[in-house]
């Protein structure tokens, strides 16, 4: 039986380490064309992508975008190449990892129409609060609602969005993954982060409770909340250190909020990370906390840096944010978003259990290595390929029997 043929449209693509679930999903037995961005900026730092015959299996294009780094508003122009891929390449699944109002997701849907009419459509959504997005958005999204074939949502809450908004045919709820390989409790962490000033190492290797924050640098995230929660474990007498990791627009604020809290000599800020870097520091953690609060237009869709935590044995503690809780499960803690006594009492009590801690950690490993594997990832997003494939063969059969 021949490999099903897969085109998987996906900006993120551009990041290697998201690269891996691609050659998950073609180890499979899936023969993959993945459209990429030549440039976009992924966590923070502008990665550059050039086009490969094989990445594991995977044989990427990539293709310049206008309106990069807007999830919303970009698109490719090279309109003869994109319809010169996808009619070479006849996939019977066009999956299209961008969310449904987008304009390159109209852009590829409207080519598939025209040179790959036979193809499945796949869309996936992080979208998990029910927003108008205006013109021309909102006309994209109808668009998609109309064509797809199915969705794949990755927050839970993501299926009552869709089905809000008018979407009447399957939705799998399937989450994001990991490479379980990479993401692990480092014996030996320091090894990986020489290159760290020496007060940064020495705060790490110090025998106090850690805890972390690794993400945007913006207000929705709530690290002033975390900050708050530091300063009033302080004064309480608790011995303790906050590292905080990531880039935005918010990093000045809060280098003023920890000094004005009094913690700026036990508040340390660093620079994103590489996963490699990211596995070894989380290995010094006693703790990652993950503070978000939700807006009238954004709550946390996933949190991948809590999958990444517990796959290195590192107890987390998260808000009641949008995805956080279905997240974490029996692996972490949870506090009310926006309460910083509530999370103050939930440090507290993760600090002063160390049978706790260990529980969590192995809870934590246990459910990413059952959940969270790009693997386990691949598995669910096939299973859902195979699925519309059935169906499409059932409603043909169907339509054949009828016309005789």
């Amino acid at each position: 039986m021949a490999n099903l043929r897969v085109v998987f449209v996906w900006h993120a693509a551009v990041e290697p380490e998201y690269r891996k679930l691609l050659a998950a999903i073609a180890d499979c037995g899936v023969d993959l064309l993945a459209i990429v961005p030549t440039a976009w900026t992924e966590g923070g730092k502008l990665l550059k992508v050039r086009s490969m015959a094989s990445d594991k299996g995977c044989r990427i294009e990539a293709l310049a975008a206008l309106g990069r780094d807007r999830v919303k508003r970009f698109f490719y122009p090279n309109i003869p190449r994109l319809a010169s891929l996808l009619r070479s390449f006849s996939p019977d699944v066009l999956h299209v990892f961008e969310e449904p109002y987008s304009l390159c997701t109209f852009e590829i849907l409207l080519l598939k129409k025209l040179v790959a009419s036979k193809a499945r459509v796949v869309i996936h959504t992080f979208e998990n609060l029910p927003t108008d997005h205006g013109v021309p958005f909102a006309a994209s999204e109808r668009f998609c609602f109309k064509h797809a074939d199915a969705f794949i949502s990755v927050p839970e809450e993501g299926i009552n969005v869709l089905r809000s908004k008018g979407y009447r045919g399957p939705i799998h709820c399937i989450p994001i993954g990991l490479d379980a390989n990479k993401f692990y409790r480092r014996n030996n962490p320091f090894d990986d982060l020489a290159f760290l000033e020496a007060d940064l190492l020495n705060a790490l290797r110090a025998d106090t409770f850690k805890i972390a924050y690794v993400g945007r640098l913006v207000p929705e995230k709530g690290v002033d909340l975390l900050a708050e929660a530091v300063a009033s474990l302080r004064a309480k007498g608790m011995d303790l250190v906050l590292f905080i990791v990531g880039a935005g627009q918010w990093k000045r604020d809060l280098e003023r909020l920890v000094e004005q809290k009094g913690i700026g000599k036990q508040t340390f800020f660093l620079a994103p990370l590489q996963s490699s870097a990211l596995s070894a520091f989380l290995s010094c953690m006693n703790t990652l906390v993950l503070p978000s609060r939700s807006t009238g237009r954004w709550k946390e869709q996933f949190g991948r840096v809590l999958i990444e935590a517990m796959a290195c044995g590192v107890p987390v503690v998260g808000s009641s944010s949008g995805e956080i809780p279905n997240v974490i499960g029996e692996g972490g803690l949870i506090f009310k978003e926006g309460d910083v006594e509530d999370l103050v009492a939930r440090l507290s009590l993760l600090a002063g259990d160390d049978v706790l801690r260990k529980r969590l950690a192995a809870k934590g490993r246990a459910r990413v290595l059952e959940r969270f594997t790009h693997e386990k990832v691949a598995d669910g997003i096939v299973s859902c390929y195979k699925e519309i494939l059935r169906e499409a063969v059932h409603h043909t059969s169907a339509d054949e029997a009828l016309r005789v």
